[in-house]
């Protein structure tokens, strides 16, 4: 019998994740080692409700450093030590993954669902008898694929002086586009901002959009074209958009 990532098709280990009540002093660590590159981050993701870095280590491989927000569900496993938390798989085809997992006895955690920390990318949590937590994410296209799966855009090292200062107008960012979502789409849950569209919520007809523009343009002081708004029609498009235009 073929081994259980072996069915699921796994392309590579993606990253290997730690949990820490000390963010600053984790990725510190990680990034003291000789040849470690910061790779992402740090940001923060309010979907999973955590903070979050990668680095790559000298020899290829990538820690990502996790650190709770307020009702993370990693709060647990930061109480009783933190510490190595899970593998992350890249898969090409999520769905089939999950479901060659579950046929295996893995048991589903949380549905495929998009993930800002990986640029959009979904990722889905499971659960096995023999490997504890896992994630599978979806690979990126084979032509950005570069070192896993790294794409050439990614950064490179930067001190954590500098990262201090990105993590605060990251946060401001998102801080106040969830402002202005809770106010527009009272109906939609914070858990699952960035998978909201508008194709997905009846809430977010074409009316809603003009008002959502306008309080985009107020909250941000941006002038959005008419030409644009087509394109702002799910979260992580507006986010897009705000960062490259802030």
């Amino acid at each position: 019998m073929n081994g259980l990532f072996s069915e699921c098709k796994v392309l590579y280990v993606d990253h290997l994740a730690v949990t820490t009540s000390d963010f600053e002093t984790t990725l510190q660590d990680y990034l003291s080692l000789d040849g470690s590159r910061l790779l992402k981050g740090p940001g923060v993701n309010i979907g999973q409700r955590v903070r979050y870095a990668f680095v790559q280590l000298q020899n290829g491989c990538t820690v990502e450093v996790l650190a709770p927000e307020e009702k993370s569900p990693i709060a647990k496993h930061v109480l009783q030590g933190g510490g190595p938390y899970h593998f992350c798989y890249a898969v090409r085809d999520i769905e089939q993954s999950i479901a060659v997992a579950e046929n295996r006895g893995a048991k589903l955690v949380s549905q495929p669902i998009a993930d800002v920390a990986f640029d959009g990318r979904r990722v889905a949590f499971l659960c096995h008898e023999a490997h504890g937590v896992f994630e599978f994410v979806e690979a990126y296209p084979q032509s950005k694929m570069v070192n896993n799966a790294l794409k050439p855009s990614d950064p490179p090292f930067q001190p954590v002086e500098i990262i201090t200062d990105t993590l605060s107008e990251d946060t401001d960012i998102e801080g106040a586009l969830q402002r202005v979502f809770s106010k527009v789409f009272p109906r939609i849950e914070i858990s699952t901002l960035f998978d909201a569209a508008m194709d997905k919520s009846e809430e977010w007809d074409s009316l809603a959009q003009i008002q959502l523009v306008m309080e985009l343009e107020s909250e941000f002081s941006i002038n959005v074209q008419s030409d644009q708004i087509e394109n702002l029609t799910t979260y992580l498009a507006i986010l897009h958009h705000l960062r490259e235009e802030l």
